[in-house]
């Protein structure tokens, strides 16, 4: 099973965002994590070891990028 988390951009969001990841991962479940360029997110998770896969996207981007950028075999992903 894979959960998406998404949301962020001040630490309120992202501690919520980090307690869920914690026990969705000690669950065994895959969690993908989707945040934002512009707050702090990339920051919280580009490190964490416990995600499945981390995406940070521009905030404002028009509706055909997104599609693109969330194309499950678009790698535009942090590693």
């Amino acid at each position: 099973m894979k959960i998406c988390i998404t949301g962020g951009g001040t630490g309120g969001h992202l501690s919520v965002a980090k307690a869920l990841i914690d026990e969705l991962s000690f669950r065994n479940i895959k969690v993908i994590f989707i945040g934002s360029t512009k707050g702090q997110d990339k920051l919280w998770f580009e490190n964490e070891k416990k995600l499945y896969k981390k995406y940070v996207i521009d905030a404002g981007i028009d509706e055909n990028v997104m599609k693109e950028e969330f194309d499950v075999d678009n790698e535009h992903y942090m590693e």
